[in-house]
């Protein structure tokens, strides 16, 4: 018993001696961080965000008004009587379109080529995913005609 008071005895003075040494021992001081340059960072970064913000709105508005001036461009062509466009329309067959409100890409895709009027749906789905919408109305469109020109008639404000 006394053989165990002892080694006891000897683990507390053991521990005691240790964190003592933990004390007195020098520690290196917790580092600081310097937020004043991370904040001018990020404001920095927040400026430039609005910049970007404003010109990608600015570019925005520029792509709708030539794409209102191209639809604009296609309906005066469509109804010049000259002989370019009656060639056209003779050679050229008239296929009438309905997009339900609600019909997706892949849908008004399918119905495309359905109905003659583009040869590939997954084509018009690719050029025409990232368009925001697509306007439901009827159409008349020819058979194997332009898809960026059908996808303009579709997304122009009516």
């Amino acid at each position: 018993m006394m053989l165990r008071a002892i080694f006891v005895n000897g683990i507390g003075v053991g521990l005691l001696l240790g964190a003592f040494i933990f004390l007195i021992t020098p520690h290196a001081a917790p580092q600081t961080v310097d937020v004043t340059g991370l904040n001018i960072q990020m404001q920095h970064l927040q400026t430039k965000l609005t910049a970007v913000t404003a010109h990608a709105a600015q570019l925005q508005q520029e792509l709708l008004v030539t794409k209102n001036e191209l639809t604009a461009r296609m309906k005066i062509k469509q109804n010049q009587p000259n002989g370019l466009a009656q060639a056209v329309t003779t050679t050229k067959t008239a296929v009438k379109v309905t997009i339900n409100s609600g019909m997706t890409v892949d849908q008004v895709g399918a119905l495309l080529q359905q109905q003659g009027v583009i040869g590939a749906a997954s084509m018009f789905t690719r050029l025409a995913k990232n368009e925001p919408f697509i306007h439901a109305g009827h159409y008349r469109f020819y058979k194997n005609e332009n898809i960026p020109e059908i996808i303009v008639a579709l997304t122009a404000t009516p």
